[in-house]
């Protein structure tokens, strides 16, 4: 979906392309939502440009790539015959969950301290 949106130059926005409302944080409080730019990171990297897909939003770099691993993973488990449903469910989940956490997190405190 990525490789169709056009980064917004703001670093945020890019997700209202797909017909979604602007960020209501961002317009309400004042202040980036924890998601803020991820959309537009995520297109960055899609669109080949990894150190501002960065420097836009460590969540939506990690998130493209995180999900790139995961789907390469239960692709790996498919061909072995394993249960990758069974995997997630045995705890393989909480560690996939746990780094989704982090990013988000750190990709928020990003947003809000780095980028202001």
């Amino acid at each position: 979906m990525g490789l169709w949106l056009e980064p917004d130059p703001r670093g945020f926005g890019t997700h209202e392309q797909l017909g979604l409302p602007a960020c209501g944080a961002r317009e309400w409080l004042g202040f980036p939502c924890p998601a803020c730019g991820a959309t537009t990171a995520a297109a960055l990297l899609l669109h080949g440009q990894p150190v501002e897909s960065w420097n836009t939003q460590p969540f939506g770099f990690l998130f493209v790539l995180g999900t790139l691993a995961f789907c390469l993973q239960v692709m790996r488990m498919h061909r072995r015959g394993a249960d990758s449903f069974a995997m997630l469910m045995e705890g393989g989940g909480r560690r996939w969950g746990t780094a989704f956490l982090l990013s988000l997190s750190m990709g928020w405190a990003w947003r809000l301290f780095i980028c202001g």
